[in-house]
């Protein structure tokens, strides 16, 4: 795949020299961002604020999982992993999860788009990963930290 064939140009470079591509979405289910929208508006905004935290923990352990046995499946044949790269993130435009869903049945796992490029559940989380022998896992170091609408500046 070319670059300008791929979703995000700006982060092609990490994924140049994968010999092919691992599109996935996942996520934590419904029930959980439900019950914290109704604690969040409800009696309990303390513990609904604790089950959305305890949603994005659940989300991406389960991103980390996936990532995990995909190394184990791909490193039989010597081949390596990239980072899982996401829309929204270090300036992936987040309307780019339209490109991704496109390779996906419609509404598998019970995740949809919305015309906003949200996804639903909530609680979900898509992307990318490059395979390849010559492909690099970094830590991540987002070049775009020192824009001033990183939250992650300020930690």
């Amino acid at each position: 795949m070319k670059s300008d064939q791929f979703p995000c140009f700006s982060i092609f470079p990490p994924l140049i020299f994968s010999k092919m591509y691992f599109i996935y979405h996942c996520t934590a289910g419904k029930t959980i961002g439900e019950k914290s929208t109704s604690l969040l508006h409800g009696n309990d905004p303390v513990l609904g604020y604790d089950y959305d935290i305890l949603g994005s923990i659940i989300t991406e352990a389960v991103g980390d999982r996936m990532q995990s046995f995909l190394k184990s499946e791909t490193g039989i044949n010597g081949d390596k992993l990239t980072n899982r790269y996401s829309p929204g993130y270090c300036q992936w435009p987040v309307s780019d999860q339209h490109k991704l869903f496109s390779f996906f049945h419609e509404n598998i796992c019970g995740v949809s788009l919305t015309d906003s490029s949200l996804m639903h559940p909530v609680k979900s989380i898509s992307g990318v990963i490059g395979i390849g022998k010559n492909v690099k896992y970094r830590a991540y170091v987002c070049t775009h930290y020192s824009s001033s609408n990183c939250i992650y500046r300020k930690i």
